[in-house]
């Protein structure tokens, strides 16, 4: 599904809804959480408030865009939603750089 926010308005203004189960889905938790998350996204999303969602991009270290996704506060945790096809390269690419960082990432798809 190509999911545009037209798409999602079209729906919403229908009283529809839309079938998002077969989007990819990582959390991310822990206390560091956000300070990271916000070093590898092009968005701010350390001051995301709970409930709210952001659009971001994960770009390279020379700035090419590898991927895009909406990160969301679901309490203490982020969750980014992320088309399936970039699933494993962004767990990677996010696990790869969690170091000294006190936060944890797992794979949440179909939860």
């Amino acid at each position: 599904m190509n999911l545009t926010a037209q798409t999602l308005q079209d729906a919403l203004d229908c009283g529809g809804a839309l079938d998002l189960s077969d989007r990819a889905c990582l959390m991310l938790t822990g206390p560091d959480a956000r300070r990271y998350l916000n070093g590898q996204v092009t968005n701010n999303v350390a001051n995301l408030p709970p409930g709210e969602a952001r659009y971001a991009c994960f770009c390279t270290h020379k700035g090419k865009v590898e991927g895009d996704c909406q990160v969301a506060a679901d309490g203490e945790a982020l969750r980014i939603d992320l088309d399936p096809a970039l699933r494993e390269s962004a767990f990677a690419r996010l696990g790869k750089y969690i170091i000294a960082d006190d936060c944890e990432l797992a794979d949440a798809t179909g939860e």
